[in-house]
């Protein structure tokens, strides 16, 4: 009836963030807390009330390992129920740039690494943080494999670039490029 007081079993939210540089390097924080303490996992946490998943994600980056990230873009939303043992949690997964010599181990995080794919592996790895890696990994490489693709059949038009010196058409083309590759992956796989 209508005023009833209805109670309902609602997921927590979450963030994790993939913090890299350019040559694909991330960091992984080794978990203080349980569960999963002492295993390696992306910085992430709760999303507290009134704050946005991109705000959440910027604080969380600065609380557990003391990098201030940029270029915060959405990867994906992870929310197998059995994802976390405490509870059904949803994790809106980002990936961002940070300048790794701020890192530093703090809040939840007991110890913090600079990490390539190569040696995961050998890691312990928390909650559904491998399968997560294991689809930035391939997201990366299909990025890398385009731009490679794009650069060599284009390589007549960045030319311009270089001959005419115009600074208004590499600054158009590299915000074409920004926007094209927030929606690559949306188009069809070539």
């Amino acid at each position: 009836m209508w005023g009833e007081s209805i109670k309902y079993k609602i997921p927590s939210l979450t963030v994790d963030i993939f913090i890299y540089n350019e040559n694909h390097e991330f960091i992984l924080i080794q978990r203080k807390n349980p569960p999963f303490e002492g295993s390696w996992a992306l910085p992430g946490g709760f999303v507290d009330y009134g704050e946005t998943t991109e705000d959440a994600a910027i604080r969380e980056a600065k609380e557990e390992t003391s990098i201030d990230i940029e270029s915060v873009e959405l990867f994906g939303v992870y929310s197998e129920p059995d994802r976390d043992p405490r509870r059904h949690t949803v994790s809106i997964v980002y990936l961002a740039h940070g300048n790794f010599d701020d890192a530093k181990a703090d809040d939840d995080a007991n110890d913090i690494g600079v990490f390539s794919f190569d040696v995961l592996k050998e890691k312990e790895l928390a909650f559904d943080h491998a399968k997560i890696l294991s689809e930035v990994k391939e997201h990366l490489e299909k990025t890398d494999w385009f731009l490679n693709k794009f650069f060599q059949k284009n390589c007549k038009f960045f030319s311009i670039f270089q001959s005419t010196n115009n600074l208004f058409l590499l600054l158009f083309f590299t915000k074409f490029l920004q926007f094209f590759l927030i929606f690559r992956r949306f188009l069809p796989y070539f």
